[in-house]
């Protein structure tokens, strides 16, 4: 005779996606940290979550830990609620590898326009785990166009289904706008300048390192030594700390003006 139990069977906890990382975290601490925070954002975001797609130095190679960040995409299906952002926020300030992410809808995903609508920021700086951006982004587009031409799902539909090119007018438009900001702002300014300049010559997006490369082939020669400094910090994993201020303003100056006559043509 059987005896029924009258327990109720256990529901199985979902599985998370099987991550597919870039080469360059294959096997390293960075890469099993990533997998956990990937497993915990998409136990927060639960069937909110539509991709994610990596891009930047993780996948194009340039990848330097500990001061490189590895800048993600994370397309959602509706846009986080008050409690989904709050919990991003909190599992942020806990991660070990410093992540850029910025959050989109689908709809976002596709919104040629600038500034550009976006959902969330979290961005590795203390008050910037998570953030709302109600102004829209200026960055956003060089993003997206970043991971259209070199980035990768992780998981997600595939890029060629999910990410259109940026129209090049909107790219020009949103170098414009970033130039002036990045000597104060970015952690190798002067590989950060060959980038935008190397970007508008080229009409195609480049990685800091590649960039440099490019400038000291394409630049006028007096900027080398500035470049090479930047570039020996960017390989090294370390910021450019002691740029001569002097050479980096005139560096700037140049750029800007190479950026303002590449954008009126």
């Amino acid at each position: 005779m059987s005896v029924q139990s009258d327990r109720k069977p256990m529901r199985a906890h979902p599985e998370p996606p099987p991550w597919l990382l870039p080469e360059k975290l294959l096997g390293t601490p960075q890469g099993d940290d990533l997998t956990h925070d990937l497993d915990a954002l998409a136990s927060i975001l639960g069937p909110a979550l539509e991709s994610i797609y990596a891009y930047g130095s993780v996948v194009s190679g340039c990848f330097r830990p500990p001061l490189s960040d590895i800048d993600l995409i994370v397309v959602t299906r509706q846009p986080c609620s008050e409690e989904t952002a709050e919990r991003i926020g909190r599992h942020a300030e806990k991660r070990r590898p410093p992540i850029d992410a910025t959050f989109v809808t689908s709809e976002q995903l596709h919104a040629d326009i600038l500034p550009t609508p976006v959902d969330l920021l979290s961005k590795p700086f203390p008050g910037m785990e998570a953030v709302r951006k109600p102004e829209g982004s200026l960055s956003f587009l060089l993003d997206r166009q970043d991971a259209y031409e070199n980035g990768m799902a992780i998981p997600g539909r595939p890029l060629a289904e999910s990410i259109r090119s940026v129209p090049w007018n909107l790219i020009e438009q949103s170098l414009d706008r970033l130039s002036p900001h990045i000597v104060p702002n970015f952690k190798h300014p002067t590989l950060m300048l060959c980038r935008v300049v190397c970007t508008l010559s080229r009409r195609r997006m480049c990685s800091k390192e590649g960039a440099g490369l490019w400038a000291l082939e394409n630049l006028p020669s007096r900027w080398g030594n500035l470049i090479r400094a930047d570039l020996d910090a960017y390989a090294k994993g370390r910021k450019n700390a002691r740029p001569n201020p002097k050479a980096l303003d005139a560096f700037e100056a140049f750029c800007l003006s190479s950026i303002n006559r590449t954008s009126s043509r």
